[in-house]
């Protein structure tokens, strides 16, 4: 994350995990999660390190602007196959805090997997990338339906609006924690 807290997309590694590979998340210190994608990155080209970054619309001194910042703040999602040497060599990595789901220390205990449910919201929010764009969503009543963008399929998730922020509320669990997020949107009067 650059000064003015946007981010930049950095490459993917060219590598594929294997098929096997879950979905793990990682907890760092809030403020350094590019940092620590680019350690991960640089410790082993076969990890798939998701990063996900919202794109929304802020106010400031009466003018609205598009930046970016991090879906979760303080988190990484990294697609592997641990073991032990892996987890240690993540762990000792600068500002990483704790692997979610890691169990009482002791040799052997690895951390679980983010559970599917929680990881399918995430990966079509991102659809494959790194980047959440704008949804154009229309509202009737008590009633939100999404004509398109990252937010389609996901209208059980949609907790609020407000038109005013350009905002959508989502809700989103992970390891058993709720967390209310808001994603940008366009809204539209008409949903086609």
């Amino acid at each position: 994350m650059d000064d003015a807290g946007t981010t930049r997309n950095v490459e993917r590694p060219t590598t594929e995990p294997p098929r096997d590979a879950q979905w793990f998340a990682l907890f760092v210190r809030t403020g350094s999660e590019e940092s620590v994608r680019r350690q991960l990155s640089y410790l082993d080209p076969g990890l798939q390190v998701l990063l996900p970054i919202r794109e929304m619309i802020e106010r400031c001194m009466g003018r609205e602007r598009t930046v970016r910042r991090p879906l979760l703040p303080g988190y990484l999602f990294v697609r592997t196959v641990m073991d032990e040497v892996l987890y240690f060599r993540i762990r000792s990595l600068a500002h990483v805090l704790k692997i979610l789901g890691q169990r009482a220390s002791g040799a052997g205990r690895l951390p679980t997997p983010v559970p599917a449910r929680e990881m399918e919201i995430i990966l079509r929010l991102t659809r494959g990338g790194d980047l959440i764009t704008f949804s154009r969503v229309h509202c009737e009543g008590q009633t939100v339906k999404v004509a398109s963008g990252p937010l389609v399929g996901l209208e059980g998730v949609i907790v609020g609006v407000n038109r005013r922020k350009h905002r959508v509320r989502i809700r989103i669990s992970l390891e058993e924690a709720v967390h209310v997020i808001d994603i940008a949107a366009e809204f539209v009067d008409d949903p086609d």
